[in-house]
Parts: structure tokens; sequence; C-alpha cells
């Protein structure tokens, strides 16, 4: 579980830390208020391609820094020794630099990795759930629209009236 990030000219933010607590968090706000940005830099963390658009404009470099709590994953652990990473705390600071070169650094618990080691450790750490990434429930003709919201449902009931030939398995 990510415990805490620290953002540092990444995009618009200028600096940012943000400490999560047990259960649900929730991010919302207006639109352009910046939620995907920080979205953007959890994905640096968990070893997404990093980019020097990422860096705010006239800065040399973005960091950012994240605390996961790693105590219930034990795959996590088997990962981590195998890459040769101290593991004294049943946590992980992940640090992640992005230079306006286009180049980057990734570091666990203080050691510099590869993004590809980056990927490994993350992938037994987090859980991802994207919109649409998920197997519908219920009867297939329950979908959701382009902005994950569920689809109206079109009945077709009219005396006279058929499903179009693309809708007729429904």
């Amino acid at each position: 579980m990510l415990q805490s990030l620290s953002i540092k000219q990444f995009a618009i933010i200028d600096e940012l830390e943000i400490q999560f607590g047990e259960g649900l968090t929730v991010l919302s706000g207006e639109t352009g208020a910046g939620k995907s940005i920080i979205i953007d830099a959890i994905g640096q963390l968990i070893g997404m391609r990093a980019s020097s658009d990422f860096v705010r404009h006239g800065e040399k470099k973005a960091i950012i820094e994240g605390i996961f709590d790693i105590d219930h994953a034990k795959e996590a652990h088997i990962v981590l020794e195998q890459i040769g990473i101290d593991l004294s705390e049943d946590f992980l600071i992940v640090k992640r630099e992005i230079f306006n070169s286009g180049k980057s650094m990734c570091r666990i618990n203080n050691t510099t990795v590869t993004l590809q080691d980056l990927r490994k450790v993350q992938q037994a750490v987090v859980r991802r759930v994207k919109c649409r990434a998920h197997h519908p429930v219920g009867p297939p003709r329950r979908r959701t629209d382009d902005h994950c919201k569920p689809a109206p449902v079109v009945t077709y009931q009219a005396v006279g009236l058929r499903r179009p030939r693309h809708l007729r398995h429904f």
C-alpha cells in the first residue's frame, strides 16, 4: 500500500506531499485540478515510461518519491532478495528522478535499479485497477461507455421493431 507520496517539479506541480491513510482514498476535483498528474506521478513509481515532458518547465529534473508498506506482500520480499535490495524494514522507499534530457533514474531503498527491476518489484506490491479493465458482471448488455459510466440498456419491445444485426447476440 502506498503510504506517502512526494512530488517535486513534475508537470505543473511545484511541490506536493500526500499522506495516505488506511482504507479507500479518492482523488476528486474539478477538471484541470491535477488528478491525472498525481496518477501519472504514481505511475512513475511503478515503472511506467518517463518523458522529459514530465519535468516542470524551466527545471532540470522532476523527483517522485513514495513509501510503500510491503508487510503483506511476501512475493515482493522474494523479488527484492533476487535483485539484491536490502530489506531491513517492511516498507520500500521508491524514488524516481526524471531529467529534462529525457533520461531517468530509479531507486529502491536508496539502491539504483533498472526500470525492469522496478517493474518486477512493483508488480508484486501494487495492484492496479483501471476503468474497463475488469470482466463485466451481469448480463452482457450491461457495459460501460467511454467515461466508465453504465451505458444505457436498450430494449426492443415495440411491436414491429427488430434489433439491429450487431446487437442480436445480446
